[in-house]
């Protein structure tokens, strides 16, 4: 008895037996073996109420075959009995076929997201310290910081020795005549003086500003000019009058005043301190009583 085989490349349709065997006609006893040397499972129907080992389909592996015997014929119902096919030793391996050419590189992919950051490594021993470079270039020098605050004071210096005394100035107009005081009480009386002479001899005050001289002692000086006369005490080392000197003023003008001063190291006392005469008629008196260079003034005084 003849084997016929049939070999499926097609894995897409099932196949029925009946289909198979159509070129054979008259009913018969065959054989025959089905390969399936399709890429996925192989499919095989009965036909009509035909069975193949009681079922009506078989299913082959791929690359696996299957042996079939029975009894077919156009008024027959076939009953089919699969014999297993043994699979056939692996034949040797072919040699391999030279590396086909290289294909054209495809485009390149989109790029994927970043990873996440691994953890820091342990820090690494320091490394010996290199020698060192030589020194650079001075840089440009920076803006002046601002001014520090200010230190403490020092400590006064010792007091210079006192210059010399300066010129005395010319003596300035009088002030204006201030209001009369309220008279003062009544002192005590002195002892009697010595008799003094009849007649006082008198004397002019002959410019608008007047030096006693010497001879002026125990005089009445008069002043009849239209404007006043300041008159100045010289001290005891220019004009030594001597202690008691007394030198009266008579004030014989209706426009102008007699005013007494102190020259250099002369003190001058008045009452109040009112050194000029009272209008015109005024009498004054000054006096050198008991101290050399200190004179005192006293009478119509303002």
């Amino acid at each position: 008895m003849d084997v016929t085989t049939f070999v499926i490349e097609d894995a897409s349709t099932a196949y029925e037996l009946a289909e198979l065997l159509v070129p054979y006609g008259d009913p018969q006893i065959l054989c025959f073996m089905i390969v399936n040397r399709t890429g996925g499972t192989l499919t095989v129907n009965a036909h009509g109420t035909n069975t193949i080992s009681g079922a009506a389909s078989v299913t082959l592996a791929s690359r696996t075959s299957a042996i079939f015997v029975g009894l077919y014929g156009p008024a027959s119902d076939g009953i089919w009995t699969q014999i297993a096919g043994l699979t056939g030793a692996v034949g040797p391996t072919g040699p391999i076929g030279a590396t086909g050419p290289t294909g054209p590189t495809g485009a390149t992919g989109p790029a994927g997201s970043a990873g996440s950051v691994g953890a820091t490594g342990a820090t690494g021993p320091t490394g010996a310290t290199g020698p060192a470079g030589g020194a650079g270039a001075a840089g440009a020098t920076g803006p002046t910081g601002p001014t520090g605050a200010t230190g403490p004071a020092g400590s006064a210096g010792g007091a210079g020795p006192t210059g010399p005394t300066g010129a005395t100035g010319p003596t300035g107009p009088a002030g204006a005549t201030g209001p009369t005081g309220p008279t003062g009480p009544t002192g005590a009386t002195g002892a009697t003086g010595p008799p003094g002479p009849v007649q006082i001899p008198e004397g002019v005050l002959s410019t608008n500003s007047y030096t006693l001289q010497l001879a002026d002692a125990g005089k009445k000086m008069e002043w009849t000019g239209a404007f006043g006369c300041n008159v100045t005490i010289p001290p005891h080392s220019s004009v030594a009058f001597p202690l008691g000197t007394v030198i009266y003023f008579w004030n014989n003008s209706s426009t102008g005043n007699i005013v007494i001063g102190a020259g250099v190291g002369v003190t001058l006392n008045a009452y109040q301190g009112k050194v000029t005469s009272n209008g015109q008629y005024a009498r004054m008196m000054l006096i050198q009583s008991g101290t050399t260079d200190v004179w005192e003034l006293s009478g119509d005084t303002q």
